[in-house]
């Protein structure tokens, strides 16, 4: 905002939003129905381009070609439709790995929390985020997390071991560290649940603005 559109920096502040915390010892493991590496991609409805889901899916090609033994047994659990998401359905379909990503549709909210409870890792190739909050509820269980490396995730993890960043467009990368870092199957110390609110600073900024 500074540099692009000539802010001044003292007329910017960042505030952190409300978040749930999640009572994680009462949370259920969701059941998965097979014995293979769960990795858990959190989207909504047709899935923005900025979600980037085509780095999973040229990773997945790259398992598929390089590491065929290991890309039997690997499932990519997208929380969107195929009929929602069609754009991204047709690429999986394109590119063959239909069989790897998996158009799992939208979960409840204590299902999804299962999911993080049990999956092995979650994938976040986003390039642009408000925030991330998938990357905070992975956290707060110890979940690995392979993340794209730009600032808003280094920002919302920087204080979480469990976290692997890898450039938006390295499929190689992606498709390495989903072996090496996603699948064995440790867990991480959770990130602290212990961030504020700034609700209350956002409205006081708010009051005290002067308009002209």
């Amino acid at each position: 905002m500074v540099e692009f559109f000539g802010i001044p920096e003292r007329n910017i502040h960042l505030c952190f939003p409300d978040v749930e915390r999640i009572d994680v010892e009462n949370v259920k493991p969701y059941a998965f129905k097979n014995n293979a590496y769960h990795f858990l991609c959190v989207v909504v409805g047709d899935v923005p381009r900025y979600k980037n889901l085509l780095t999973l899916i040229r990773a997945a090609v790259i398992l598929k070609r390089n590491y065929k033994e290991t890309y039997k047994s690997v499932e990519i659990h997208l929380t969107t439709t195929a009929g929602d998401a069609c754009v991204w359905a047709a690429e999986v379909k394109k590119y063959g790995v239909e069989d790897i990503i998996k158009f799992d549709g939208k979960y409840k909210h204590d299902e999804l929390l299962g999911l993080y409870k049990n999956a092995d890792a979650l994938l976040f190739p986003s390039y642009i985020e408000t925030l991330g909050l998938p990357l905070l509820e992975a956290a707060a269980f110890g979940l690995p997390v392979l993340a794209a490396d730009v600032d808003y995730a280094h920002e919302v993890l920087k204080d979480y071991e469990g976290v692997r960043y890898i450039d938006v467009f390295d499929y190689e990368g992606w498709a390495r560290n989903i072996i090496e870092f996603g699948m064995n199957k440790k867990r991480y110390r959770p990130l602290p649940q212990n961030r504020e609110s700034d609700w209350g600073r956002f409205f006081d900024l708010i009051k005290s603005a002067k308009y002209e």
